[in-house]
């Protein structure tokens, strides 16, 4: 184990709408100070929590889900979620293990790839019976990626 002591760090959590991340914000926080509905675009602009565990204190930025914009509040919304990744030292990738991988998703992957963010991924709602686990657990997991877990 490094003997590089870690005093704060800052991480971005993106996703598609709807994967959870106000929600895993909010539990890891442990106050709701984001808004949680089944509705999409609910997050418009990234929320920042801090909370202290041991001797770090972790930033997280819930951010706006990302998806196919059609117009010019959306794109606003993506944007902000995109710029969030300037904040952060890592990028949670969460991941709805109810639904496929998409499209969308592999893009996302792409983007982050690109402008080489360090990045996890982190599959939400493994609690909840998917006819899509096995299939997105090895999709994961072929991404081969250093900062990957699951």
């Amino acid at each position: 184990m490094s003997d590089i002591k870690l005093k704060n760090l800052s991480v971005s959590i993106i996703g598609k709408t709807n994967t959870g991340k106000s929600t895993l914000l909010n539990q890891i926080i442990g106050h709701k100070i984001s808004i949680v509905t089944p509705k999409v675009q609910t997050t418009r602009c990234s929320i920042m929590g801090v909370t202290t565990i041991k001797n770090c204190q972790l930033i997280l930025f819930d951010t706006p889900g990302i998806f196919t914009a059609n117009n010019p509040l959306e794109r606003a919304m993506i944007k902000c979620a995109w710029s969030s990744l300037n904040n952060a030292d890592i990028v949670a990738l969460l991941i709805d293990n109810t639904k496929i991988i998409d499209e969308t998703l592999k893009k996302i992957i792409e983007q982050l790839v690109s402008l080489k963010i360090k990045f996890i991924t982190v599959l939400n709602k493994i609690d909840q019976k998917s006819k899509f686990s096995e299939e997105n657990l090895i999709f994961c997991q072929n991404l081969k990626l250093r900062y990957s877990i699951i």
